[in-house]
């Protein structure tokens, strides 16, 4: 596209050491946690100047009146009532599943544009987000190019208690509507391959063995999301299969 073409030529590869810069898509989750939840989140290692497209989460975050301070490699996302927007997500489609939710819980409606091609995805992540915030009574207008999300104020839409969520497979899905989970400061039932509810978690539990306070809800919750959406799915991969037959082989040659 544009008429960029990319020519490698033949070489030798040279040893070296290089750093890699962090990733600002996957820490978009826990920036959004820092605006919705009950304390500030820092996460390190992301350079401000950086040219991924889903840097764009720090522009988008300031733009809905979150309070975020970058020093160094480190970003500080705080609690902060947030008002909504209208932005063009074009450059960074995979951040508007977390902006969905987040524009649930800001004022007035946010618009998201020229992110048509989210429909194709592995989910249909335009009707997807619309479809599960509905369970909480959010208002998302679906257009051929994105969509709105009628906010309901800095005091959320109102829980459901009988509110059960589905991933669909999706494993962007499933990391934003965790985000529910911290603001409602609560488990969040998430419905994932074949409609199996995931396995429930207590917190206090967690928090009561390791000695830590609420701020492990965060991490346990995404954890076990990617886990149930990353492992149990490459446990399904024709790759994984080959890969334990070839383990089994080694060892079946070895005894023998």
């Amino acid at each position: 596209p544009d008429g960029l073409r990319i020519t490698v030529q033949p070489g030798t590869y040279r040893t070296g050491s290089y750093q890699v810069e962090g990733d600002w898509s996957g820490a978009s989750y826990l920036r959004a946690a820092g605006a919705l939840g009950s304390r500030p989140v820092r996460v390190d290692g992301l350079r401000a100047d950086s040219l991924q497209g889903d840097r764009a989460m720090l522009d988008i975050l300031r733009a809905m009146g979150a309070r975020a301070e970058v020093e160094g490699t480190s970003i500080t996302v705080h609690p902060s009532a947030l008002h909504g927007v209208d932005v063009d997500m074009g450059h960074c489609p995979d951040l508007v599943p977390t902006v969905a939710v987040l524009a649930a819980f800001a004022q007035g409606p946010t618009r998201v544009r020229n992110v048509a091609h989210l429909r194709i995805k592995e989910s249909d992540r335009i009707t997807t987000p619309a479809t599960e915030l509905a369970r909480l009574g959010v208002r998302v207008d679906e257009h051929d190019d994105g969509l709105t999300v009628h906010g309901t104020g800095p005091d959320g839409p109102a829980w459901d208690e009988a509110a059960r969520f589905s991933a669909h497979n999706d494993h962007r899905i499933a990391m934003s509507l965790a985000l529910l989970g911290i603001y409602f400061v609560l488990d969040t039932v998430l419905y994932g391959r074949e409609g199996r509810p995931q396995p429930p978690h207590d917190p206090n539990k967690v928090e009561e063995k390791l000695g830590l306070d609420g701020s492990i809800n965060l991490l346990f919750l995404l954890g076990i999301v990617l886990w149930i959406f990353g492992v149990r799915k490459l446990h399904k991969t024709e790759e994984y299969k080959a890969y334990k037959g070839f383990l089994k082989a080694q060892k079946a040659a070895k005894k023998a």
